[in-house]
Protein backbone atom coordinates (compact mmCIF):
# COMPACT_ATOMS: atom_id res chain seq x y z
CA UNK A 1 0.00 0.00 0.00
CA UNK A 2 1.11 3.60 -0.61
CA UNK A 3 2.43 5.56 2.02
CA UNK A 4 2.39 9.44 2.73
CA UNK A 5 2.85 11.96 5.44
CA UNK A 6 1.22 14.18 7.62
CA UNK A 7 -1.97 16.22 8.10
CA UNK A 8 0.32 18.84 10.16
CA UNK A 9 1.48 20.01 7.15
CA UNK A 10 -1.66 20.17 5.90
CA UNK A 11 -3.53 21.79 8.91
CA UNK A 12 -1.39 24.73 8.55
CA UNK A 13 -2.18 25.33 4.80
CA UNK A 14 -0.55 22.50 4.27
CA UNK A 15 2.49 21.49 2.45
CA UNK A 16 5.40 22.63 0.21
CA UNK A 17 5.75 25.27 -1.57
CA UNK A 18 7.79 27.36 -3.95
CA UNK A 19 9.81 30.45 -3.11
CA UNK A 20 9.40 31.55 -6.60
CA UNK A 21 6.92 31.60 -9.51
CA UNK A 22 8.21 28.45 -11.98
CA UNK A 23 6.78 28.04 -15.45
CA UNK A 24 5.67 24.85 -16.42
CA UNK A 25 7.70 24.26 -19.62
CA UNK A 26 5.26 23.12 -22.53
CA UNK A 27 6.93 19.94 -23.23
CA UNK A 28 7.11 16.51 -21.25
CA UNK A 29 9.80 16.63 -18.72
CA UNK A 30 13.13 14.82 -20.42
CA UNK A 31 14.29 13.50 -16.59
CA UNK A 32 11.41 11.65 -16.01
CA UNK A 33 10.07 8.68 -16.78
CA UNK A 34 7.59 8.26 -19.36
CA UNK A 35 4.67 7.04 -17.55
CA UNK A 36 5.36 10.48 -15.15
CA UNK A 37 5.01 12.18 -18.19
CA UNK A 38 1.87 10.78 -19.34
CA UNK A 39 -0.06 10.75 -15.95
CA UNK A 40 1.32 15.01 -15.82
CA UNK A 41 0.07 16.16 -18.74
CA UNK A 42 -3.22 14.45 -18.52
CA UNK A 43 -3.42 16.08 -15.02
CA UNK A 44 -2.47 19.68 -16.35
CA UNK A 45 -4.84 19.00 -19.23
CA UNK A 46 -7.47 18.24 -17.16
CA UNK A 47 -6.68 21.14 -14.59
CA UNK A 48 -7.47 23.92 -17.24
CA UNK A 49 -4.32 23.18 -19.26
CA UNK A 50 -0.56 24.69 -18.73
CA UNK A 51 -1.27 27.74 -20.57
CA UNK A 52 -3.33 29.28 -18.63
CA UNK A 53 -1.33 28.50 -15.10
CA UNK A 54 1.34 29.69 -17.14
CA UNK A 55 -0.24 33.26 -18.02
CA UNK A 56 -1.83 33.49 -14.02
CA UNK A 57 -0.99 37.29 -12.91
CA UNK A 58 -2.67 36.96 -9.54
CA UNK A 59 -5.04 35.16 -7.57
CA UNK A 60 -7.38 35.84 -4.44
CA UNK A 61 -9.43 33.36 -2.79
CA UNK A 62 -10.98 32.47 1.01
CA UNK A 63 -10.41 29.73 2.82
CA UNK A 64 -12.01 28.14 5.66
CA UNK A 65 -10.06 25.69 7.81
CA UNK A 66 -12.17 23.49 10.62
CA UNK A 67 -9.82 21.12 12.26
CA UNK A 68 -11.45 18.42 14.82
CA UNK A 69 -10.11 16.28 18.03
CA UNK A 70 -10.08 12.65 17.58
CA UNK A 71 -13.46 12.38 19.71
CA UNK A 72 -15.06 14.84 16.76
CA UNK A 73 -14.96 17.97 18.47
CA UNK A 74 -13.58 21.14 16.68
CA UNK A 75 -9.80 22.34 17.79
CA UNK A 76 -10.14 25.04 15.37
CA UNK A 77 -11.94 27.02 12.85
CA UNK A 78 -10.45 29.70 10.75
CA UNK A 79 -11.51 31.93 7.80
CA UNK A 80 -8.38 32.88 5.98
CA UNK A 81 -8.05 35.62 2.74
CA UNK A 82 -5.90 35.00 0.52
CA UNK A 83 -3.70 37.45 -2.32
CA UNK A 84 -1.25 36.55 -4.67
CA UNK A 85 0.65 38.26 -6.95
CA UNK A 86 2.16 35.45 -9.65
CA UNK A 87 4.03 37.77 -11.51
CA UNK A 88 6.49 39.24 -12.11
CA UNK A 89 7.77 37.72 -8.66
CA UNK A 90 5.61 35.51 -6.46
CA UNK A 91 4.41 37.93 -3.06
CA UNK A 92 1.32 37.63 -1.40
CA UNK A 93 -0.76 38.29 1.90
CA UNK A 94 -2.75 36.30 4.18
CA UNK A 95 -4.90 37.99 6.77
CA UNK A 96 -7.82 36.58 9.28
CA UNK A 97 -9.11 37.75 12.58
CA UNK A 98 -8.68 36.00 15.67
CA UNK A 99 -9.48 37.12 19.45
CA UNK A 100 -10.44 40.43 18.21
CA UNK A 101 -6.86 40.66 16.66
CA UNK A 102 -6.36 40.72 12.71
CA UNK A 103 -3.18 38.66 11.95
CA UNK A 104 -1.13 38.57 8.80
CA UNK A 105 1.30 36.97 6.59
CA UNK A 106 3.28 38.92 4.12
CA UNK A 107 5.67 36.98 2.01
CA UNK A 108 7.76 38.50 -0.61
CA UNK A 109 11.34 38.34 -1.90
CA UNK A 110 11.37 34.41 -0.81
CA UNK A 111 10.13 34.72 2.60
CA UNK A 112 7.68 35.95 4.88
CA UNK A 113 6.97 37.43 8.15
CA UNK A 114 3.73 36.92 10.61
CA UNK A 115 1.72 40.39 11.99
CA UNK A 116 -0.47 41.12 14.49
CA UNK A 117 -2.36 44.26 14.09
CA UNK A 118 -0.12 45.52 11.66
CA UNK A 119 2.50 45.29 14.11
CA UNK A 120 5.60 42.18 12.92
CA UNK A 121 5.94 39.33 15.33
CA UNK A 122 9.76 38.94 15.89
CA UNK A 123 11.24 35.48 15.00
CA UNK A 124 8.38 34.03 12.90
CA UNK A 125 9.85 34.23 9.70
CA UNK A 126 10.59 30.40 9.72
CA UNK A 127 6.79 29.55 10.55
CA UNK A 128 5.14 32.42 8.36
CA UNK A 129 7.35 31.22 5.42
CA UNK A 130 6.59 27.51 5.72
CA UNK A 131 2.65 28.42 6.42
CA UNK A 132 2.18 30.65 3.47
CA UNK A 133 4.44 27.90 0.78
CA UNK A 134 2.40 24.79 2.38
CA UNK A 135 -1.24 27.26 1.13
CA UNK A 136 0.30 28.19 -1.85
CA UNK A 137 1.75 24.47 -3.08
CA UNK A 138 -1.40 22.95 -2.14
CA UNK A 139 -3.43 25.75 -4.11
CA UNK A 140 -1.60 24.98 -7.20
CA UNK A 141 -1.26 21.21 -7.41
CA UNK A 142 -0.94 19.32 -10.17
CA UNK A 143 0.94 21.88 -11.40
CA UNK A 144 3.00 22.36 -8.62
CA UNK A 145 4.89 18.77 -9.41
CA UNK A 146 6.63 20.36 -12.29
CA UNK A 147 8.70 22.21 -9.41
CA UNK A 148 12.51 21.71 -9.59
CA UNK A 149 14.07 19.89 -7.05
CA UNK A 150 11.37 17.12 -6.24
CA UNK A 151 11.90 13.52 -7.70
CA UNK A 152 8.85 11.75 -8.64
CA UNK A 153 8.26 8.44 -9.44
CA UNK A 154 4.88 6.23 -11.58
CA UNK A 155 3.72 3.83 -9.08
CA UNK A 156 1.04 1.83 -10.36
CA UNK A 157 -2.62 2.11 -10.22
CA UNK A 158 -4.99 1.80 -7.06
CA UNK A 159 -8.40 2.09 -5.83
CA UNK A 160 -9.80 4.29 -3.44
CA UNK A 161 -12.24 3.69 -0.83
CA UNK A 162 -14.80 5.81 -3.88
CA UNK A 163 -14.35 2.64 -5.30
CA UNK A 164 -12.23 5.11 -8.16
CA UNK A 165 -9.50 3.58 -10.00
CA UNK A 166 -6.27 6.25 -9.73
CA UNK A 167 -2.83 6.88 -11.25
CA UNK A 168 -0.61 6.98 -8.34
CA UNK A 169 2.49 9.50 -8.43
CA UNK A 170 5.48 9.61 -5.24
CA UNK A 171 6.59 12.81 -4.79
CA UNK A 172 9.80 13.36 -2.48
CA UNK A 173 11.04 16.45 -0.69
CA UNK A 174 13.97 17.29 0.53
CA UNK A 175 14.46 20.66 1.90
CA UNK A 176 17.74 19.75 3.00
CA UNK A 177 19.07 20.23 -0.56
CA UNK A 178 17.17 23.00 -1.45
CA UNK A 179 14.64 25.53 0.62
CA UNK A 180 11.52 26.29 -1.54
CA UNK A 181 9.78 24.12 0.21
CA UNK A 182 8.32 24.26 3.54
CA UNK A 183 8.92 20.47 4.65
CA UNK A 184 10.92 17.02 3.93
CA UNK A 185 8.11 15.29 3.05
CA UNK A 186 7.16 12.34 0.83
CA UNK A 187 4.00 12.50 -0.72
CA UNK A 188 1.26 10.04 -2.88
CA UNK A 189 -0.67 12.20 -5.39
CA UNK A 190 -3.85 9.87 -6.89
CA UNK A 191 -4.84 11.07 -10.56
CA UNK A 192 -8.29 9.37 -12.38
CA UNK A 193 -6.95 6.62 -15.21
CA UNK A 194 -10.04 8.03 -17.27
CA UNK A 195 -9.77 12.16 -17.04
CA UNK A 196 -6.91 12.98 -15.31
CA UNK A 197 -8.33 14.75 -12.60
CA UNK A 198 -6.19 15.28 -9.35
CA UNK A 199 -8.53 13.77 -6.85
CA UNK A 200 -6.25 13.45 -3.80
CA UNK A 201 -3.28 12.53 -1.76
CA UNK A 202 -1.79 10.73 0.94
CA UNK A 203 1.29 12.23 3.11
CA UNK A 204 2.95 10.68 6.06
CA UNK A 205 4.86 13.01 8.43
CA UNK A 206 6.34 10.80 10.81
CA UNK A 207 4.71 9.42 13.25
CA UNK A 208 1.30 9.87 11.57
CA UNK A 209 -0.64 9.66 8.09
CA UNK A 210 -3.06 11.60 6.40
CA UNK A 211 -5.38 10.91 3.56
CA UNK A 212 -6.93 14.14 1.99
CA UNK A 213 -9.57 13.80 -0.77
CA UNK A 214 -10.77 16.72 -3.06
CA UNK A 215 -14.33 16.30 -2.86
CA UNK A 216 -15.59 19.54 -4.64
CA UNK A 217 -14.29 21.37 -7.71
CA UNK A 218 -15.06 24.63 -9.03
CA UNK A 219 -15.14 24.15 -12.33
CA UNK A 220 -16.21 27.94 -13.71
CA UNK A 221 -12.70 29.32 -13.83
CA UNK A 222 -9.83 29.33 -16.50
CA UNK A 223 -7.91 27.27 -14.04
CA UNK A 224 -9.81 24.55 -12.32
CA UNK A 225 -9.76 24.66 -8.37
CA UNK A 226 -10.34 22.83 -5.32
CA UNK A 227 -13.84 24.33 -3.52
CA UNK A 228 -13.85 21.42 -1.09
CA UNK A 229 -11.39 19.01 0.44
CA UNK A 230 -11.07 17.42 4.22
CA UNK A 231 -8.24 15.15 5.83
CA UNK A 232 -8.58 11.97 7.25
CA UNK A 233 -5.96 10.50 10.13
CA UNK A 234 -5.16 7.10 8.29
CA UNK A 235 -2.76 4.25 9.28
CA UNK A 236 -0.66 3.39 6.96
CA UNK A 237 -2.51 1.27 5.01
CA UNK A 238 -4.63 4.65 4.87
CA UNK A 239 -7.67 2.84 6.96
CA UNK A 240 -9.05 5.86 8.21
CA UNK A 241 -9.43 6.53 11.81
CA UNK A 242 -11.15 9.88 12.35
CA UNK A 243 -11.86 12.86 10.31
CA UNK A 244 -9.15 15.39 11.42
CA UNK A 245 -10.16 18.50 9.03
CA UNK A 246 -12.26 20.17 6.46
CA UNK A 247 -11.66 23.11 4.11
CA UNK A 248 -13.47 25.04 2.29
CA UNK A 249 -12.68 27.61 -0.62
CA UNK A 250 -14.25 30.03 -2.35
CA UNK A 251 -14.52 33.62 -3.98
CA UNK A 252 -12.06 32.78 -6.49
CA UNK A 253 -10.50 35.70 -8.31
CA UNK A 254 -7.59 35.31 -11.14
CA UNK A 255 -6.35 37.98 -13.78
CA UNK A 256 -3.96 36.99 -16.37
CA UNK A 257 -1.37 38.55 -18.57
CA UNK A 258 -2.35 40.21 -21.42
Amino acid sequence: MFRGFSFFILSVILSTGCSSYNKVTEQPFGHLDSKVNKVLQRAFTAAGGMEQYNNLKSISYKKRSILYHPNGSIESDVTQFHEYNMAPALSATVFWMKDGQRHSIKYENGAAKKYLDGKSVPGSEESATKSFLSAHYVLFMPFKLADDHVQLSYEGQDQLRSGQKVDVIKAVYQLASHDNHSADDTWWYYFDVESGTYTGSMVYHAPTYAYIENTAKNEKLPLIMISYRKSFRVDEYRKIEYLRGEFFYENYEMSFKD
